[in-house]
């Protein structure tokens, strides 16, 4: 069986073969692992952003850009497996010491280190030793320092650890944020207790914001336009239509206690700490879910134009 590392790493050959179109390249360290510069120290593209986000996803997922009504970049994904390739996958969850800083891992390196247990035990994944293929959100290439604490979490040799690489405010690192809006209404359903695996064919979208010049603003400006301008569409099988519509109505950013504040001011009373940030923080703007045994269609949220507008200034 395929596993959904074989897949990811695929995708990661892709770049490679791809690499003077895609302005990347691939490094190997001392240790014999492979490294895929997305913007790290090359200057990458859209396209480079398009297969970071699909090895976060575990390729259980198409990413495409679009242009909406308001002729704005969108970075739309559609997933028949949402739970395992928002959650299961691009939940970037993983915290990996790296040089001058540390790194922050998506991907399904993440299902053969158990980051969290509790959610993969709940999602059902499991796969046998073979390839590590993750993304790391860095300002620096990872050393052997970094794929020795991922192999000895995942079991997987230094050879057969793959990482694509790529800094917040690059263009792959800025493109692949703005991919998570189906990833944080799954997320937000799973803080609310809600079983994520009634959910399948689903999609979202948010608009791309224009580059900034440190991470940290690149990183503030993404999460704001999910938050702010994120949509996402979801088909749920679950009939008890009240007890869903309680739970939709709480996903979105207007349910939530920081509605109306940015997400750098947010991190910024946590002091950084993303682990004394408010769990709810991370949702859509918008939801849209259709339940499959009634066809009954329930809607929460909206998209905050003003605020919006405010992240996609250049």
């Amino acid at each position: 069986m395929v596993g959904l590392n074989d897949l990811a790493l695929q995708v990661y050959r892709t770049g490679v073969q791809q690499a003077r179109q895609l302005g990347v390249r691939e490094h190997t360290l001392p240790s014999g692992a492979h490294l895929l510069d997305l913007g790290v120290g090359e200057p990458g593209s859209q396209g480079a952003g398009l297969i970071a986000a699909r090895i976060t996803l575990g390729d259980q997922a198409q990413v495409a850009l679009h242009r909406d009504e308001a002729n704005r970049t969108h970075v739309a994904v559609e997933s028949s497996r949402p739970a395992v390739a928002c959650l299961g996958c691009q939940y970037a969850v993983w915290y990996l010491p790296s040089p001058g800083g540390g790194a922050m891992a998506s991907g399904p390196g993440r299902i053969l280190a158990r980051k969290p247990r509790k959610l993969m035990e709940h999602l059902g994944l499991a796969e046998t030793p073979g390839p590590a293929v993750l993304f790391l959100e860095s300002e620096t290439l990872p050393d052997d320092t970094t794929v020795a604490e991922i192999s000895a979490k995942t079991g997987a040799p230094p050879t057969s650890i793959y990482l694509a690489v790529a800094p917040s405010n690059s263009v792959a690192g800025n493109l692949q944020i703005c991919a998570r809006a189906l990833e944080n209404a799954m997320l937000k359903l799973w803080t609310l207790g809600y079983d994520v695996n009634r959910v399948a064919r689903s999609t979202g979208r948010a608009p791309l914001v224009p580059l900034r010049a440190t991470p940290r603003e690149a990183m503030g400006a993404a999460n704001d336009s999910l938050r702010w301008g994120g949509e996402a569409h979801l088909d749920i099988r679950d009939p008890d239509i009240e007890g869903l519509r309680r739970t939709v109505e709480q996903v979105p950013t207007r349910a939530t206690r920081d509605r109306d504040r940015g997400f750098l001011e947010v991190l910024d009373q946590a002091r950084g700490d993303f682990g004394k940030v408010d769990p709810h923080l991370f949702c859509p703007a918008r939801i849209t879910v259709r339940e499959t045994t009634t066809g009954t269609t329930i809607e929460a949220g909206g998209v905050h134009e003003e605020k919006l507008r405010r992240a996609l200034r250049p």
